[in-house]
């Protein structure tokens, strides 16, 4: 295969027309010196103690060519994160006075075994072939697949590089600062998300059935079947049109685990087929094993065995279920486990509170104070247990695209009385959140928040200073899982950012009870109330020193 240019890539449809993706990249000569060279040694294990290969993806990663045109005009700048089948890579694009002018993602995918879409599309995976079609929507909502290839073992998907990394990251941050996003973030984030759903309803889309491959797919729906805070980028706030929006935009990414479906489908869609992805975000139809509870079922579709809980297909609106569970995420800052605790219990019978529909009924008071009721509500309803109780993706966009231009021309007519914008802004950098003062919400956190915390740290450049909150510990419970030089530089680099959160403050007295010195396994007891839960006097100056619960 030849090197194809960046915004080149597209899939000839015709099931006979050969078009192979195969390649094979020059190997770089290798440095003497590799700031990145720490990575390449880097093994984990999985839950039946297979090795995990994160230290070749890496290797790969940096070592060999980009396959383009214009190869010798990129460089390979810095990691951007890894998951349990792939690793990703910022490149770059220099003129020559050493000014980027283009980036992308890079991530090597493990290839499936027996992947194999098509005899004359050799080395076309599952889901370049989906991201070929969602390319067609050229939609915002939906990151970009800007080139593809394989080489060995590894597909190789070119991306638009989204700047400021992923909700997840957001959340995180503003739970470190004890700080609520604003409403307007929110209704901007929701109607990305929203829209990205109404393209997965609709479509149109082609079959990728070997058999009938390229051939239009009537109702056909796209089940991501990976929605979560972590797959959820950030892009730039200027649209494909040109326009300029309030906030960077949301993009649905990572589409390794979605389905082409529709409801006709005898068995590809149905729960027993799709236990797939984060199981903590499955929505409720998708969590056959928890279904305990044989005088309830949610669930049951005509021409299905009831006694069974896993012959009911899974529906365009689980993804409503899971972009609901997003923006429950954001607006509690709670993490995903307390949500999913919730449905299970009510799976297996274990409450007598659920109402047969409203998973979610009401919101602690933080919350209620701070959002509209109808924000809240569209959160609720998109959370329902049942999913004919949810609205429909068409619904969806056009409420939250209501709410969001209500919402925005509110804001500015509030901001041209009062001359103040600063609580609309959101600090997706590093270096913007670390100018904020704690917010005062003192959310609890617990040592798995700080471990997730530094695993969003490890992936911040390094000539970058970390973001170190007010009330942060002085040391962070790194994932032993990392290799020893990582885990050594991470803790040199949150000790100077503690230090420099300290001369921050120095400014401000401290009550003298306080007492600076402890680790996030000392400071966090086990016990105490649950995880988002606010303290009673949340509008106290916050202090350095974590109140015990």
């Amino acid at each position: 295969m030849a090197p194809g240019g960046l915004d080149n890539f597209d899939v000839d449809w015709s099931p006979s027309k050969a078009q192979d993706f195969n390649t094979s990249p020059h190997e770089r000569q290798a440095t003497a010196y590799s700031p990145v060279k720490h990575f390449f040694q880097w093994q984990e294990f999985d839950t039946k103690g297979n090795t995990k290969p994160i230290g070749q993806r890496f290797s790969h990663l940096f070592f060999y060519g980009v396959d383009l045109p214009d190869e010798s005009e990129w460089r390979f700048e810095r990691p951007l994160g890894k998951g349990s089948f792939g690793a990703a890579a910022l490149f770059v694009k220099v003129d020559e006075t050493q000014n980027v002018v283009d980036q992308f993602a890079l991530k090597v995918a493990d290839l499936k075994e027996n992947e194999r879409l098509n005899k004359y599309k050799p080395g076309l995976t599952h889901e370049a072939a989906i991201m070929a079609q969602t390319n067609a929507f050229k939609s915002d909502s939906v990151i970009r697949l800007r080139q593809f290839n394989v080489s060995g073992n590894y597909g190789r998907y070119y991306s638009e590089f989204c700047p400021y990394d992923s909700l997840e990251s957001l959340r995180l941050k503003y739970k470190a600062w004890n700080t609520y996003l604003p409403e307007a973030f929110l209704w901007h984030i929701f109607y990305s998300l929203a829209e990205g759903c109404l393209k997965f309803s609709i479509g149109p889309f082609k079959n990728l059935a070997s058999s009938r491959f390229g051939q239009h797919f009537p109702e056909a729906y796209l089940l991501h079947n990976d929605i979560k805070t972590e797959n959820i980028l950030l892009g730039s706030n200027i649209t494909k049109d040109g326009k300029r929006q309030w906030y960077p935009v949301a993009k649905f990414a990572d589409f390794g685990l979605s389905i082409i479906t529709n409801p006709y489908e005898a068995l590809r869609n149905t729960a027993r087929f799709l236990q797939k992805g984060t199981r903590v975000w499955y929505p409720p139809e998708q969590r056959s094993s928890m279904m305990t509870d044989y005088k309830k079922y949610y669930f049951i579709q005509p021409g299905i065995n009831s006694l069974r809980r896993d012959e009911h297909k899974i529906l365009a609106q689980a993804n409503i279920w899971a972009v609901g569970a997003v923006m429950w995420s954001l607006l509690t800052l709670d993490e995903i486990d307390d949500l999913s605790d919730r449905i299970n219990d009510i799976l297996m019978g274990k409450t007598r509170t659920f109402d047969g529909t409203n998973i979610v009924k009401r919101f602690h008071p933080g919350v209620n104070r701070r959002y509209s009721s109808e924000l809240l509500e569209i959160v609720q309803a998109c959370l329902r247990m049942r999913t004919q109780d949810r609205p429909s993706p068409q619904d969806l966009f056009r409420d939250v695209g209501r709410h969001l231009r209500q919402c925005q021309q509110n804001e500015t007519e509030r901001v041209k009385k009062t001359g103040n914008s600063d609580y609309l802004n959101v600090a997706c950098a590093p270096s913007e959140i670390s100018k904020l003062p704690d917010g005062g919400a003192n959310f609890e956190k617990n040592e798995d928040f700080w471990r997730a915390y530094a695993d969003h740290l490890l992936w911040i450049p390094q000539e970058a200073d970390l973001p170190c909150p007010p009330s942060a510990p002085d040391e962070l419970p790194v994932n032993i899982n990392w290799p020893t030089v990582l885990r050594g530089k991470l803790t040199q680099r949150w000790a100077s950012a503690i230090k420099a959160q300290i001369g921050q403050q120095s400014t401000r007295p401290l009550p003298p009870s306080e007492v600076r010195k402890r680790t996030a396994s000392t400071a966090f007891p086990e016990g105490g109330e649950p995880v988002g839960k606010e303290h009673p006097a949340e509008t106290e100056l916050p202090s350095r020193k974590r109140r015990k619960r």
